[in-house]
């Protein structure tokens, strides 16, 4: 077995545009978050594990979301492949592009990161990129399974496509494709190991095209033994077929252990990247981009295009396609109406566009239109488009009314009158007040009357929307734009005690405090007071009786000016208060009698007029 000896690398040259286009939609970006979500998303994936499962139906779902069309081959009546299919542009084509990778793991402790989420990212990274353009050939995109009990999902594969008598033109295989081996040399990190032949011309193509556009650490390898993975069954029919498998792989550290980790530091997200671009460039090439080629027939679904996202049922609804195509030899169209079987409609075809008229009464929910578009010399240009047939849902809010006054503090229902046409129960009808979040409103009558209780808050205008959603997620909505009215507590019979106190006496407030029927509960009370027309301060009045409340301030200096209103505040911070129309109430703080002291003679007199002598210059 003879290693590839290190070669310089080439000089970098452009490649073609489109091709470029394809190359720069494969990200490392995307690439890691593939590999991330298979390897520490679902637990094992080995044969028989739920994870192995979830992986099948990540896989699909994405091949699906692409635009492929997707199966699963369930050759074993468990742990199937799943398959995801480019149609290629040239019905008279039967050969194929297989593009693969195993996903199951091995043993029950590995994450499998680079035994082959590595692998698996690629493909599905590459499917995402290719399906931009229709090719020469069709591509089939495989996720294999039960590669790790002896090949079995590739097995089955390559027999199933062999016993239908379709020939695959070329076949790619990914496994382990991001350990960046430190003992490798820098311009060869990944190997592409061919058989000779075909394979050989093919893994040529794909060193020149990954070296020449894209400067990758690539290198083709002539190894026949090399046989321990997907490819192999391939081989064996005689298809030709390549294994891009990273240098020293056979004596990889962390293969089949719990270390095969995306955390191990000699993983290199940007290699499996580049190994996904190499090949993606070598496929595009081989294949050959044909959607874009002046001859190719193209057609794109202009009719039905409801402006409200969705047509009402009806017994011609127009579905036109727009032919383009440079040579003008479009000679057939098919439609298929939701997976229904394929209908000839050439009858409609014009120079620029094929009409089919519709009979929808008896749909519902959302359709998917499929066409295809052959020439004459068997180019077959593929179109498709989504629509929803429904009659819509209707949402009016009949209360409140347009400019209605709403008292604060009460509990408010809002009605909001729906309808759905189609006899389908709503998804839900949606109350949303001043963009405060949206709320569920509750069914009186199904698909007639909805209401939702409102604890009324706040004050001034208010803006209520409601919105009405259907099962096929189409939305109306409406709002209206009514005035809050609040209700402040009300504060008067403001009195204060004594009148002109001494600098000696408490001062004793009272005041009568009500909550105005429709108003909110009152919180708290108080009395302000203001001394010398300085800050203000606040004392908590209590319930003496009654509607009655009152509060002592301690004694003021003698000589100062104080001033006093009484508020009160409800639970919604509404306050009302009594400050005497603005005046508020005041008065002056007088100062205490001075005392008057009989002086006697002798040492009792001394004393007596020592002590007035000490009071007069203290008041000083």
């Amino acid at each position: 077995m003879s290693v590839p000896q290190p070669v310089p690398l080439q000089k970098v040259i452009d490649a073609p545009a489109e091709i470029q286009a394809i190359i720069d939609q494969i990200t490392t970006s995307g690439y890691a978050s593939i590999v991330s979500t298979l390897a520490n998303s679902f637990g094992s994936r080995m044969v028989g594990q739920l994870g192995n499962t979830e992986a099948v139906n990540y896989i699909f779902n994405f091949f699906k979301g692409v635009g492929l069309e997707t199966s699963i081959h369930d050759f074993s009546g468990g742990s199937p492949n799943v398959v995801g299919v480019l149609p290629g542009g040239n019905s008279l084509n039967n050969e194929v592009i297989v593009v693969g990778a195993h996903l199951d793991t091995t043993p029950l402790v590995s994450p499998g990161a680079d035994d082959d989420a590595s692998g698996v990212a690629a493909v599905m990274t590459m499917a995402q990129a290719l399906s931009q353009y229709t090719y020469g050939y069709s591509i089939h995109f495989v996720a294999f399974n039960q590669e790790e009990q002896g090949l079995f999902g590739s097995k089955a594969y390559a027999g199933m496509l062999d016993f239908n008598g379709i020939t695959v033109a070329a076949m790619v295989n990914f496994d382990m494709i991001y350990w960046d081996n430190p003992e490798a040399p820098e311009n060869q990190k990944i190997d592409i190991i061919h058989n000779g032949g075909d394979s050989e011309s093919f893994a040529t193509l794909a060193e020149n095209r990954g070296q020449d556009w894209l400067n990758a650490p690539v290198t083709k390898w002539y190894n026949p033994h090399m046989r321990s993975s997907d490819h192999s069954p391939f081989w064996d029919k005689d298809f030709p077929a390549i294994w891009f498998f990273e240098r020293g792989g056979m004596s990889h550290p962390y293969i089949h252990s719990a270390a095969d980790h995306t955390g191990q530091p000699d993983y290199s997200f940007e290699l499996g990247t580049i190994v996904a671009q190499t090949a993606a460039a070598a496929v595009a090439d081989f294949a050959e981009i044909v959607s874009t080629d002046p001859g190719f027939p193209q057609g794109t679904f202009v009719a039905p295009s409801p402006p409200l996202g969705y047509i009402p049922p009806a017994d011609d609804v127009p579905i036109v396609i727009e032919i383009d195509d440079g040579l003008n030899d479009v000679n057939r169209v098919e439609l298929s109406i939701d997976g229904a079987d394929w209908i000839d409609i050439s009858a409609g075809l014009t120079d620029t566009n094929c009409t089919y008229y519709w009979n929808a009464t008896e749909a519902y929910g959302e359709i998917q239109l499929n066409a295809h578009i052959y020439d004459e010399v068997g180019w077959v240009g593929r179109a498709s488009h989504s629509i929803i047939v429904d009659w819509g849902v209707s949402c009016l809010i009949d209360v409140p009314l347009p400019d209605e006054e709403i008292f604060q503090a009460s509990t408010y229902t809002i009605w909001v009158n729906v309808s759905d046409p189609d006899e389908q129960p709503l998804t839900h009808v949606l109350i949303n007040i001043n963009g405060s979040g949206w709320n569920a409103a509750t069914v009186a009558v199904p698909n007639s009357r909805y209401y939702f209780n409102w604890d009324v808050n706040g004050w001034g205008p208010v803006t209520i929307k409601a919105r009405a959603v259907d099962n096929n997620g189409l939305t109306n909505s409406s709002e209206v734009t009514a005035t809050v009215i609040r209700f402040r507590p009300q504060v008067f019979g403001v009195t204060y005690a004594p009148l002109q106190p001494l600098s000696s006496d408490n001062v004793y407030v009272t005041a009568q405090v009500v909550k105005e029927d429709l108003g909110s509960n009152i919180q708290y009370i108080y009395v302000a007071y203001s001394i010398n027309m300085g800050a203000w301060l606040s004392s908590r009045m209590t319930l003496a009786y009654g509607n009655t409340y009152e509060a002592t301030l301690n004694p003021f200096r003698a000589g100062v000016r104080v001033q006093l209103y009484v508020a009160a505040q409800d639970v919604l911070g509404n306050i009302g208060r009594d400050d005497n129309g603005g005046l508020y109430y005041e008065f002056i703080v007088n100062a205490n009698p001075m005392p008057i002291l009989i002086i006697g003679g002798g040492v009792a007199g001394i004393i007596g007029l020592v002590i007035v002598i000490w009071m007069i210059r203290r008041r000083r």
